[in-house]
């Protein structure tokens, strides 16, 4: 059985979408015919990322796994542009590991994690940006 309202959590937000196209956000009250409201998380997220063996530059073959924490910022991108949100995430973290790390030498990456991780995180906000 369909309500007229629906229940969004303090760490959801809302979007209202009318006949198919989006109408707005934080609505609780719908016309369940002609309406339908869908909820988005907005609390941080944590994703393992697959772990994976990569050849770098020096030729020296190197087992990587990591973790990328996300938080959508705009709900209506987030339902409306992307088909599934975590999975696209989780692809382009696995590609941009693989691009940085496949680029620097052995030495780079075993003493300067930090800077690794630095560079995977503004190749990932570039995308993202994007």
């Amino acid at each position: 059985m369909r309500t007229f309202f629906t229940l969004i959590r303090p760490y959801e937000k809302g979007l209202l979408f009318k006949r198919g196209r989006y109408i707005c956000e934080k609505r609780r009250l719908h016309i369940p015919v002609f309406q339908k409201t869908e909820s988005v998380d907005m609390r941080t997220r944590s994703m393992q990322i697959t772990s994976q063996e990569l050849m770098i530059r020096d030729n020296v073959t190197i087992h990587v796994d990591a973790v990328a924490f996300f938080k959508i910022t705009d709900t209506d991108k987030s339902l409306c542009a992307v088909t599934d949100c975590d999975a696209s995430v989780s692809q382009v973290a696995q590609t941009s590991l693989r691009g940085q790390l496949s680029n620097s030498i052995f030495d780079e990456v075993s003493h300067d994690r930090e800077e690794a991780g630095n560079n995977i995180l503004v190749a990932l906000n570039e995308i993202i940006s994007a």
